[in-house]
């Protein structure tokens, strides 16, 4: 058996090996191992971080203990197990929460309080930075009014904060794509020229509101499920296309309304027919936001709504390296013969 684990952990590593200089591993489980580029207990995230080059990776091992905040600076992926690579597994990749300073970086199957992009740094402008595969409660612009943001990108990701969930200041070329947004409290998206397109707005229909306030952004196939609609005069010069609302006491996209427009129609007050999502404000790995058939959300101007539709549809797993799904070894092996291994791997 422990020659299986070690076989898989190097197909793993091996995976990644071509895409920067050098893996660094943090891995803060009781009585871990340390060695070359290994680092263990209560900092281990941010000892492999400080250790790590530009282009480097970080690889943070799945634990049953939350890892210390992550102050990046750096150009550096830094990645976890994902999303839910099975619903059994105890151990995930827990950051408390990760500090971005730096431009080319790309955070991936991590769970989260939050990610504040802008802290301490004097660049007064960050691009080239991806979040995805993660479950997160906040994503935050923290120095909002003197940093720049270019060729951001949020996907695939689980989101669910308490009001203020999503929050951008002055941007540009951010595009936040097939994620499930919880909407708990009087506002959670806040931004302006922001690409907002194949996501699902979800709450329990009560009083919870997509919109703080949002200008000149384009919503484009997005799922609007049991959200207030309601906007202030704050949110002006957005474009609203091919979007469905549903199962709220306001499902009226504020088309007219402070200069609001559209340049396609919306659905209006229609069940998408997911397969298996309740109208609520928890998350369970048991969801499936699968359209039925019949479902007016389905192929409208050449794609879904929601997040299975556009160019790279919600994966519910969210791993960056080939996840070991299965490994098939033979029972009986004939003396001075090689042992066959079949390994059933998936990833993105």
């Amino acid at each position: 058996m422990k020659k299986i684990i070690f076989l898989v952990g190097g197909l793993l590593i091996t995976a990644l090996i071509t895409q920067a200089q050098t893996i660094y591993v943090a891995n803060n489980n009781p009585g871990a191992a340390t060695g070359v580029n290994v680092f263990t207990g209560a900092t281990a995230l941010q000892d492999a971080i400080d250790a790590a080059t530009d282009g480097d990776i970080v690889y943070v091992v799945p634990s049953l203990l939350r890892y210390e905040d992550a102050n990046i600076i750096k150009e550096l992926t830094v990645f976890g197990i994902g999303l839910r690579p099975d619903k059994n597994l105890a151990a995930k990749s827990d950051v408390r929460w990760i500090n971005i300073d730096a431009s080319n970086v790309r955070i991936s199957g991590l769970i989260s309080i939050g990610i504040s992009l802008g802290n301490n740094s004097a660049d007064t402008t960050f691009s080239n930075i991806i979040i995805e595969n993660s479950r997160i409660s906040y994503v935050w612009q923290k120095d909002a009014l003197y940093l720049q943001l270019d060729r951001v990108l949020i996907r695939n990701n689980v989101i669910m904060g308490g009001g203020n969930t999503i929050k951008f200041g002055t941007i540009s070329n951010v595009t936040i794509t097939n994620n499930v947004i919880y909407c708990i409290g009087t506002g959670t998206l806040r931004g302006q020229m922001l690409n907002i397109s194949n996501n699902l707005f979800v709450a329990d229909g009560t009083s919870d509101f997509a919109i703080e306030y949002a200008i000149d952004c384009l919503f484009e196939h997005n799922i609007f499920y049991g959200v207030d609609l309601t906007i202030s005069s704050y949110s002006t010069g957005n474009v609203w296309n091919d979007n469905l609302s549903f199962g709220s006491s306001n499902d009226v996209f504020p088309i007219g309304l402070y200069s609001n427009t559209s340049n396609s129609p919306n659905i209006e007050s229609e069940d998408p027919l997911f397969v298996n999502m309740p109208l609520t404000s928890t998350w369970s790995d048991a969801y499936d936001f699968t359209l039925q058939a019949g479902s007016l959300a389905i192929d409208v101007n050449g794609t879904d709504i929601g997040p299975t539709g556009g160019p790279i549809p919600f994966d519910n797993e969210g791993n960056l390296l080939p996840l070991i799904e299965a490994v098939s070894i033979p029972a009986v092996i004939p003396v001075g013969s090689d042992l066959p291994v079949k390994i059933k791997a998936k990833g993105d």
